[in-house]
């Protein structure tokens, strides 16, 4: 892998991560396209690349992160953000369930076009779906355990590529009635223990890449972290001004050009 894959891998995923239209999706187009690779190496340098998004969330989100890691002393006077912590605790275990007992079946439809296409056309109806719902006024303080395992099972649902994580679980937390900018906040803290998790599963892939690969990829993470910085600002503007919902029209448009593009062009 060149510096230059590396940069337009680590821009696709620090982007999309966070924007509601898939980066595994993103990014398994992006590889279709470069030399090709086994799809363990595959999965594992993305995987790599998501340590950049990862130092964004911690970046953007410092705040609310050292306000949490305050609550574990005195959980009597935190509020809510004590019992986020173990709300994010319980809304990762689905996607940690299913993705540990069907891990190899999941890779394996990273190289199925006609996979990717149908689930960016889910991504789609998700968000359109999620801007219809009224009444989402569940704040941090109303926020319960149904509505922080609704997320998660969300979550569960964008270990395929084409479904966007950050857009099934914003549309998740809007369908149990949260409000969208609690349902922002609560998915992308939730992307934390995702990605801290898929990096522990992924060591041994990481560590089979070689020295050869760890220049590009570093600064793959670079690039990956400061575009991930930008999205997460660019989606809770969205959010706070109710136009989310406007990636479903390019989720949905991107979804039919793989369909179409995979049945009569071999894509």
């Amino acid at each position: 892998m060149t510096v230059g894959e590396a940069c337009l891998l680590g821009l696709v995923q620090g982007m999309t991560e966070f924007l509601p239209i898939s980066s595994k999706g993103h990014l398994a187009l992006v590889h279709r396209f470069l030399e090709p690779l086994p799809p363990d190496q595959q999965v594992a340098i993305d995987v790599a690349l998501h340590v950049g998004t990862l130092v964004a969330v911690f970046v953007y989100f410092r705040r609310e992160l050292l306000g949490m890691t305050m609550a574990l002393f005195k959980p009597r006077d935190a509020g809510w953000r004590f019992r986020w912590i173990w709300l994010l605790g319980l809304a990762t275990l689905p996607a940690a369930i299913i993705g540990l007992t069907w891990k190899d079946e999941i890779i394996d439809t990273f190289d199925s076009m006609p996979v990717l296409g149908a689930c960016f056309l889910v991504t789609g109806t998700m968000l359109f779906l999620a801007s219809a719902v009224r009444g989402a006024d569940r704040d941090e303080e109303s926020m319960g355990l149904g509505a922080a395992m609704t997320i998660g099972c969300f979550q569960a649902l964008a270990l395929f590529p084409g479904i966007s994580r950050s857009g099934s679980t914003i549309s998740g937390g809007i369908f149990a009635r949260v409000r969208p900018d609690v349902a922002a906040r609560f998915s992308f803290l939730l992307g934390i223990p995702a990605i801290v998790g898929a990096e522990i599963v992924q060591l041994p892939a990481l560590l089979s890449l070689g020295p050869e690969a760890r220049i590009p990829i570093l600064i793959g993470v670079v690039v990956a972290g400061v575009s991930g910085l930008a999205a997460i600002w660019t989606v809770l503007r969205l959010v706070e001004t109710g136009r989310l919902h406007y990636f479903s029209y390019y989720t949905w448009a991107l979804g039919l050009v793989v369909l179409v593009g995979t049945a009569f062009f071999g894509l």
